[in-house]
């Protein structure tokens, strides 16, 4: 993160994307119901099963950028990193959107 200026009210703030990002696929799943976008990671190198790790973020990640529940915090990317250099696996990130009320059970 760098701040450009720092002497007025307001900031301009630039975020480097993490290049890790780069590693996922985006997908929209389409339902009669709606929409639900996830990433997913598969380093394609096996042809047998391997694991399936699901990531379920917290509500601050909620939206419609693929990308936010693996930026949120350092959980995906430290389960990248192991799934990339100790066990092979597939990585699915779902994200759920809001919902129109608002007035969900985690309030």
């Amino acid at each position: 993160m760098e701040i450009i200026n720092h002497d007025v009210t307001e900031y301009n703030v630039v975020f480097k994307k993490d290049k890790f990002v780069k590693k996922f696929d985006k997908y929209i799943f389409q339902s009669t119901k709606g929409l639900l976008s996830y990433m997913l990671f598969s380093s394609h190198q096996k042809e047998e099963k391997r694991p399936l790790v699901i990531f379920l973020h917290g509500s601050g990640e909620r939206g419609f950028s693929n990308e936010l529940p693996l930026l949120g915090s350092d959980v995906v990317k430290t389960i990248y990193k192991y799934v990339k250099h100790n066990e092979d696996a597939v990585v699915l990130v779902p994200q759920a959107t809001w919902m129109p009320e608002l007035n969900g059970w985690f309030r």
